[in-house]
């Protein structure tokens, strides 16, 4: 496990990482293996540690599923989280429990702005909203869509990212920007 908040498990697969240990013939049956145990784990009271344990396809598609973890965990209404260290008992109360919810909350204001409306939506839905509201369009591939508070600007295939790529910037006025939102004095 790279990361608790990365809320997956990463195999140590021969080939792909420094000291592999899992060859590439038993990758499939160690991570089934590893996600029965998982889907079986139950806390103290009985209850499911996690409300999912899948493997990464499952979850994740393009061209970068490979940099995913290769189980993903959801723990049971975000109450219980893997550690990426051993100490003390295997439950114990979360040292950070304000994080990882299901619900967030979000705040928008502004011409355009449809106060009316229910914003139920999905964190993925934020971005998309954010364009939205500028009246851009959203890129294709983009995962979400605007919420319902801002009128669609439909959608559109923006050029890719090629590493190395410069963007001209007039640096005073980013300067000025930033020091506006308080990041520099």
């Amino acid at each position: 496990m790279r990361s608790r908040t990365e809320m997956g498990i990463r195999l140590n697969v021969d080939g792909r990482e420094p000291n592999g240990t899992v060859s590439q013939d038993e990758y499939e049956s160690v991570r089934d293996e590893l996600i029965d145990a998982l889907q079986s784990l139950r806390t103290p009271t009985g209850g499911p540690c996690f409300e999912q344990v899948l493997p990464r396809e499952a979850v994740f598609d393009g061209p970068y599923v490979k940099d995913a973890p290769d189980i993903v965990i959801v723990p049971s209404s975000f109450e219980q989280y893997l550690s990426a260290s051993l100490r003390g008992d295997w439950f114990a109360e979360p040292s950070e429990p304000w994080e990882h919810k299901r619900d967030g909350i979000i705040m928008a204001a502004g011409p355009g702005i449809d106060t009316e409306t229910d914003v139920a939506g999905h964190i993925f839905d934020v971005a998309p909203t954010i364009l939205a509201s500028f009246g851009l369009e959203v890129d294709r591939e983009m995962d979400g869509d605007p919420l319902p508070i801002v009128s669609p600007t439909g959608r559109r295939r923006y050029p890719s990212f090629e590493p190395g790529q410069t963007v001209a910037t007039d640096d005073q006025a980013v300067e000025q920007r930033l020091a506006d939102l308080g990041y520099l004095e």
